[in-house]
């Protein structure tokens, strides 16, 4: 996952380039050395389904709290 340089408002963004899944671009230049690298790719990608992967369930992890936090004093 590749990213300019404008991203510290997006958590996600912040989350993966720290674990290594995505990286922030600040030039064409860094995007064409970047897009030669074929294992740094790679390795980028597979962080980056690990990351995706442990996200998995957020949606049901809201749901489940708002439905407990909200639904059972309206019911």
């Amino acid at each position: 996952v590749l990213f300019g340089p404008t991203y510290n408002r997006y958590r996600e963004a912040v989350e993966m380039i720290a674990a290594g899944a995505a990286l922030s671009l600040s030039s064409p230049e860094v995007l064409l050395a970047t897009l030669q690298d074929k294992n740094a790719l790679l390795q980028m990608g597979s962080k980056a389904k690990q990351y995706v992967d442990s996200q998995l369930g957020a949606t049901d992890k809201i749901m489940s709290y708002l439905s407990e936090k909200y639904l059972r004093t309206i019911v």
